[in-house]
């Protein structure tokens, strides 16, 4: 009976757990925003203004589609695990934000010592490093959420037969 429960709930889930964090994704990325001079790090003033909106709109819409999958019983073989990836995803990204100001701490103090040895190259280099790991930060989010979708749909009636034959014995 649970089996069948998991896949309409897990999209709600999502959703709601990206509601309830999603001031923590705005504080995380306002911490990034109130750093300091962020023009040493190439893009990273541009996309950071933008990135919190961004990230809970990507997960709210994969929330979404979990729903409508669920419902439709396209996701039959959704459980526990399956549900623990897509809402631990929400955290990891929380995670991952509030840590970044230490990440803009390191790399300046990489870039001040480009500066002090003369090393043009490695202070433009240095510079990316903070957009990229944002950039992976944003993406990663979204990555989790469509890679088990991916599984639960293609890989899913796989799944929902197993569980189908499984529950006839």
């Amino acid at each position: 009976m649970l089996q069948n429960l998991m896949p309409k709930i897990m999209g709600f889930i999502v959703i709601i757990i990206t509601l309830a964090l999603g001031p923590s994704i705005y504080t995380a990325n306002t911490n990034i925003i109130a750093w300091g001079d962020l023009s040493p790090f190439l893009g990273l003033s541009v996309v950071v203004g933008f990135g919190a909106f961004i990230i809970i709109l990507g997960l709210l819409v994969s929330g979404g589609l979990f729903t409508i999958a669920g419902l439709k019983g396209k996701i039959a073989g959704a459980g526990m695990k399956d549900i623990l990836m897509v809402v631990g995803s929400v955290v990891v990204v929380i995670v991952m934000l509030t840590m970044f100001t230490s990440i803009l701490d390191y790399v300046q103090t990489l870039i001040t010592a480009a500066i002090a040895a003369g090393d043009t190259l490695g202070e433009i280099g240095f510079g990316i490093i903070p957009i990229v790991i944002y950039v992976g930060i944003i993406a990663a989010a979204g990555w989790t959420q469509v890679s088990t979708y991916k599984k639960l749909t293609n890989g899913g009636k796989r799944r929902a037969v197993a569980a189908k034959s499984a529950g006839q014995y």
